[in-house]
């Protein structure tokens, strides 16, 4: 895989980890849906997506592990109040 690779290499890998709740990732999925009109993913891809997500460890070789707090950013003053809706 790439990062065995890179490892090989003696390339230093550092992960930057975005964290969203399982909820907040659902809520998100259809403020996108609303706001930029775009397909709403199935409740199937976020299960199978969490029944197989391992949090990373250094032990597979990563330098640093960068764990990133989700902040809302938002392409219109519009969709901000949608955000705020208790979409689920």
């Amino acid at each position: 895989n790439t990062l065995e690779l890179l490892l090989s290499k003696g390339i230093q890998v550092r992960c930057f980890w975005f964290q969203t709740e399982p909820k907040l990732t659902r809520h998100l999925n259809v403020h996108r849906s609303l706001t930029r009109k775009t397909y709403r993913l199935p409740e199937v891809a976020f299960a199978a997506y969490e029944s197989r997500f391992q949090e990373p460890q250094l032990s597979e070789g990563f330098s640093e592990i960068v764990k990133i707090p989700f902040r809302p950013h938002f392409d219109s003053k519009e969709d901000e109040p949608i955000f705020t809706m208790h979409l689920l």
